[in-house]
């Protein structure tokens, strides 16, 4: 078999419900030099031990186990940085690939070299893997200015099926931060200085929801396992990273600046307006995969 010319990155925290099936669509993928690094976050299941099962049958998948809980920005990131492919992605521990996703992707970046990260259509899927709805997104930046692409996954960037997307990894290792809750849309944002992110034309991933929660029931989750603090904070410190690129682009003119660093506030001061609201009034649940 020839050199793996993609990393899957898993990363995990207790769920052995769901992994083996996670595992299992990766390897029954039509492309088949790729590598699986799963990054084990200190789980108290049996989820090393399913994936270490796997990785004694397959020498393609490594598996590493953190020797205590480093948060899920970390062990994200620390599944790229353990890979050394030309292409990366992430894939959550209870989501799955349709079986045609990574050959299909592949082939689009090797043809789109100005492409940096190319993402699929997506499905919710229930615990028993029937269909819920379709879940899309618009961040495609392909034929717009470099002040348009960047208004444009600011002001669109909602569901995270671009979290999932297939990216050039040496683009992807240049973004000098972890990933935070929300940031997302920051790493969107630097790729697009970058290059651009064009939509696959299929479905390729299936997201799992396994817990419904109100936004401020979330919000309440990620403060008690310390990946986000006070929502004013993490507003403000959103905004100065935009901003930094922002300015850091040489594509971009002085009124362009300006221009995408309104929008870059507006954006981000209305959602935490909306958080407060719904302090208040909380809202209804919505469906999660995180």
């Amino acid at each position: 078999m020839s050199e793996p010319i993609i990393t899957v990155g898993i990363p995990v925290y207790n769920e052995e419900k769901y992994l083996a099936s996670t595992i299992q669509s990766v390897l029954d993928q039509t492309l088949k030099n790729i590598e699986i690094v799963i990054a084990d976050n200190c789980s108290t299941d049996s989820s090393y031990d399913i994936a270490m099962g796997y990785a004694e049958r397959d020498p393609r998948i490594s598996v590493y186990r953190q020797e205590e809980n480093i948060g899920i920005p970390n062990n994200f990131r620390f599944a790229l940085n353990k890979s050394k492919t030309k292409y990366f992605i992430w894939l959550g521990a209870h989501d799955m690939f349709k079986p045609d996703y990574l050959e299909r992707g592949v082939e689009f970046l090797e043809k789109n070299k100005n492409v940096l990260m190319a993402y699929p259509r997506a499905e919710w899927i229930d615990t028993e893997n029937k269909f819920i709805s379709n879940l899309d997104e618009d961040i495609q930046t392909t034929g717009l200015s470099k002040r348009d692409a960047l208004i444009k996954v600011v002001s669109n960037t909602d569901s995270g099926v671009g979290v999932h997307g297939i990216y050039v990894t040496s683009a992807l290792k240049q973004i000098p931060f972890g990933m935070d809750v929300g940031g997302e849309a920051l790493m969107f944002f630097v790729i697009v200085t970058q290059g651009d992110i064009a939509k696959l034309d299929f479905t390729g991933l299936l997201f799992r929801v396994v817990r419904k929660e109100t936004v401020i029931e979330r919000i309440k989750r990620y403060k008690e396992i310390k990946i986000v603090s006070s929502s004013f904070i993490f507003t403000i410190h959103r905004i100065r990273k935009h901003l930094h690129y922002t300015f850091a682009s040489k594509e971009l003119s002085f009124s362009d600046r300006v221009r995408v660093s309104y929008v870059v506030f507006k954006r981000f001061i209305m959602i935490h307006l909306w958080i407060q609201y719904r302090k208040l009034r909380p809202g209804k649940e919505i469906k999660t995969a995180k």
